[in-house]
């Protein structure tokens, strides 16, 4: 995962900005601050969290478009098993996928070669440790940090 101080930077200009400019236009009317800011945030919440899923900043963005390129790859071969009256669910493609990584890294001679012990395993597990994420909900980095800051 990458992280983009500037995109968390902007992400948090906007919400003082619309937080402090609706809080000065609840006062015109009358209303406490306080007011203005809820609805601000009510109003940025989706708002925000749906442009975090179009970033702003290429990093952001090649992360958007490899998740999507995963989750294709991964429908198809759900859909390719359907077709021959397989089922398998994306999980199971992915635990697949995961097992026969860590095999392949495992048995590569190269590796045992200069490997000793554990050490191919442990060097497997980080390879493939990136697949793991491939089962949970894959949201840009913005997306993650606004959950969390909200």
């Amino acid at each position: 995962m990458h992280h983009n101080y500037l995109e968390i930077f902007l992400f948090l200009v906007i919400v003082v900005l619309a937080a402090k400019g609706a809080g000065w236009a609840s006062t015109k009317i009358g209303q406490p601050a306080v007011l203005g800011e809820i609805l601000a945030g009510l109003l940025l919440g989706p708002t925000l969290i749906g442009l975090a899923s179009q970033p702003i900043f290429p990093e952001s963005h090649e992360q958007i478009l490899m998740y999507r390129e995963q989750a294709t790859v991964i429908e198809e071969v759900v859909e390719a098993h359907d077709s021959i009256g397989e089922e398998i669910t994306s999980e199971e493609v992915i635990e697949r996928v995961i097992e026969e990584t860590r095999e392949a890294v495992v048995n590569t001679p190269e590796l045992r070669n200069f490997a000793t012990g554990d050490s191919p395993g442990v060097i497997a597990d980080l390879a493939s440790e990136s697949l793991h994420e491939l089962n949970y909900d894959r949201k840009s980095f913005l997306e993650n940090v606004i959950k969390l800051m909200a």
